[in-house]
């Protein structure tokens, strides 16, 4: 997981950063350019990195609608409990907005963007 964290200002926006299956956190921000973008916009950045699969691929678990993911269920990972308690803790910085939330990934970081969206909208 990383946190970047703007300096200097009052509720700024979050967004939540998801890489695709294969890609590491590392790898997704390099490659987007969403850290330098962040720094420069005062937007607060949290982007996770998913666990591996049985194929040795990191992927979020993106609901049973597209592939069970019963490794996940047997050894009890919830990527959507994980982001409601990081989001719980890091939501009090006095930095950040709790109303300008956004969520941005690519491809499996994409479909579980959705899936936060849907689980998690109030």
């Amino acid at each position: 997981m990383t946190l970047f964290l703007p300096e200097g200002v009052e509720k700024a926006p979050l967004w939540l950063a998801m890489h695709g299956t294969t890609n590491t956190v590392d790898y997704f921000l390099d490659y987007t350019g969403l850290r330098e973008f962040a720094k420069a916009n005062d937007i607060g950045l949290l982007a996770l990195q998913a666990l591996r699969n049985e194929e040795n691929e990191y992927q979020f678990d993106v609901g049973r609608h597209s592939q069970p993911l019963l490794w996940m269920e047997e050894a009890q990972i919830h990527d959507v409990l994980f982001v409601k308690e990081a989001l719980k803790h890091v939501l009090k910085l006095p930095c950040l907005s709790k109303r300008r939330v956004h969520c941005a990934g690519y491809s499996n970081g994409a479909r579980f963007c959705m899936r936060l969206a849907s689980e998690m909208s109030s």
